[in-house]
């Protein structure tokens, strides 16, 4: 095998393991395992709208929903919500009745929250609410109602303080939100190849090592 042909043999090697490189050992928060360790939460925040009225004390920092559950958290105020983005993962269900989607929501008060993912930070689709605390929702009926494939792979997380619970609690107005974590997590939407795209990927390699095996045999001959 000469360098030419080394190379596009790494090459696939390299773009085959890229879908396992990006999970890590399996972890558990709360009694809530997540599969794909930390790479399972949110990593970015993208809209945020302060509830009114806002909270007057504490948690208004959205960053604090970011990674794993840690005991910070971002207060929405009343009727408030904040975008999450998963970067390195993507969440997606599971087809069966497992829960798929964990919110983490904390303080002294259990606070209601809409819940909300999509594809494109655009079109959302509704899983209706988590009854505060940290909740678990299984996202495939939901799918299946809506008419998507329940394997779809979603980006972002749009979450939502109930605006007519609590009402009376100003200083740390609207859902606490600490964490939210992909149980059924898969690879990123756009870094990532998939299944469909490695066997492109792989066939083409081959035709690429083969055309080059012939051509440097009749080279040979030649000379």
């Amino acid at each position: 095998m000469n360098i030419r042909h080394s190379f596009a043999f790494g090459l696939a090697v390299f773009l085959f393991q890229l879908p396992l490189a990006a999970y890590a050992a399996t972890v558990t928060y709360d009694g809530i395992t997540f599969p794909d360790g930390d790479v399972s939460f949110a990593d970015d925040y993208r809209d945020v709208v302060v509830g009114d009225p806002a909270p007057t004390a504490g948690n208004f920092d959205p960053a604090a929903t970011i990674g794993a559950p840690d005991g910070s958290a971002y207060s929405l105020g009343q009727g408030g919500y904040v975008t999450l983005e998963f970067t390195d993962n993507s969440l997606t269900g599971s087809g069966d009745d497992s829960a798929d989607l964990h919110i983490f929501e904390v303080g002294p008060l259990v606070e209601d929250t809409f819940v909300w993912i999509s594809t494109d930070n655009e079109n959302f689709i509704s899983l209706d609410k988590v009854f505060g605390s940290t909740s678990s929702i299984d996202i495939d009926p939901y799918l299946l109602d809506a008419g998507i494939d329940p394997f779809t792979q979603f980006s972002y997380v749009r979450l939502q303080d109930d605006p007519n619970e609590n009402t009376s609690n100003v200083t740390y107005a609207g859902a606490d939100i600490d964490a939210v974590g992909a149980i059924t997590s898969a690879p990123p939407v756009t870094s990532v190849p998939g299944p469909g795209s490695l066997g492109l990927i792989f066939g083409g390699l081959f035709a690429l090592g083969a055309r080059r095996v012939l051509r440097d045999r009749a080279l040979d001959q030649k000379s």
